[in-house]
């Protein structure tokens, strides 16, 4: 494979660290800005809208984790070709990046399926368990800023790397 020419490089650098940028801030953007919000909703409706939120959030979150990962691999792959360090700083990128699929899984699930099989539940009931139900979504906001931490660690240690390159 052929190395890459300092605008492909460039442009792969954009697309890995703008995209792990942009996911950092619109996961951020969940448990700072919109979980508030539904909390002062009524238990059903706010369990409706976790729902369209987490929905939207499964949607793009993994295909953008996935192009900001693949972008950080192929200049990892052609930096260690090139014989510079670089290469680690992107994998690690890489790494913190995609770190946010086992994160969820091990520390996010749980919570996931209590909240979605609630919003499955009948208004009388969920009403019925309003303390419970807000503080799960409280703890699932806080929750959720870990992946945003691993992508805004991502998000910095792609951009050390290009720097230490010179973008």
């Amino acid at each position: 494979m052929a190395a890459l020419t300092p605008n492909s490089a460039r442009l792969l650098q954009t697309i890995g660290l703008t995209t792990t940028a942009f996911l950092a801030g619109t996961s951020a953007s969940f448990s700072l800005y919109a979980v508030p919000r539904i909390l002062e909703s009524p238990t059903p409706l706010l369990l409706k809208q976790f729902k369209h939120m987490y929905t939207a959030g499964h949607d793009s979150l993994p295909a953008g984790t996935v192009i900001a990962a693949t972008s950080l691999l192929y200049l990892a792959y052609d930096s260690r070709a090139a014989g510079t360090t670089a290469w680690r700083g992107y994998v690690t990128a890489a790494v913190l990046a995609v770190g946010i699929v086992p994160y969820t899984l091990a520390v996010m699930m749980g919570t996931n399926n209590v909240l979605l099989g609630k919003a499955e539940e009948e208004e009388e009931k969920v009403e019925a368990q309003a303390a419970s139900v807000k503080q799960l979504v409280d703890q699932w906001a806080m929750m959720n800023l870990g992946r945003s931490v691993l992508l805004t660690s991502a998000a910095v240690t792609a951009t050390w790397t290009a720097l230490g390159q010179g973008l």
